[in-house]
């Protein structure tokens, strides 16, 4: 997409003000995401406040992890339009994305319509176009998109780079 000719502030500039404690949605509860959901029952000031899956059982796991930890038990959804539900709650601050890869684009563009900010596992998306909507919406919602990235650093990266 061209945007030379597009007044716009770029998403590189973007800041927000700070969040005292980040409500978390996460969507997508694989494996990878019930380590997360772990991982954030340690973290001072982030709550995870809703969870999103097809499949009941990974719901349940993932909910038994955050209710173990001392935690209140978070929102739950399922079904096709599950997703949608949960970024459209107006109480959370972050969709953390963990489904296959071909919908991680769509479910970012429309959290961020939703006011939210997005963190996604990789890829963030399939396509150059879907990359520029991803920044498209970010720069027209004010809200940060990032894709996460676990092994950037480990032994084996770093023992390649030297």
């Amino acid at each position: 997409m061209d945007k030379s000719n597009k007044t716009f502030d770029s998403a590189m500039q973007l800041r927000c003000e700070p969040i005292g404690c980040v409500k978390i949605g996460f969507v997508g509860l694989g494996v990878r995401a019930k380590r997360a959901v772990h991982r954030m029952m340690h973290i001072d000031g982030c709550k995870v406040v809703a969870l999103c899956d097809l499949v009941d059982e990974n719901i349940n796991e993932a909910a038994a992890i955050v209710t173990e930890s001392g935690h209140t038990a978070p929102a739950t959804f399922t079904g096709k339009d599950g997703w949608k539900h949960l970024c459209e709650l107006p109480y959370i601050d972050l969709v953390y994305i963990c489904t296959d890869w071909a919908s991680h684009a769509d479910i970012a563009v429309y959290a961020m319509q939703q006011g939210k900010h997005v963190a996604t596992e990789v890829p963030a998306a399939t396509t150059v176009a879907d990359c520029w909507r991803l920044v498209d919406t970010a720069e027209q919602t004010k809200r940060h998109c990032i894709m996460l990235e676990n092994c950037c650093y480990d032994e084996f990266e770093l023992s390649t780079i030297n």
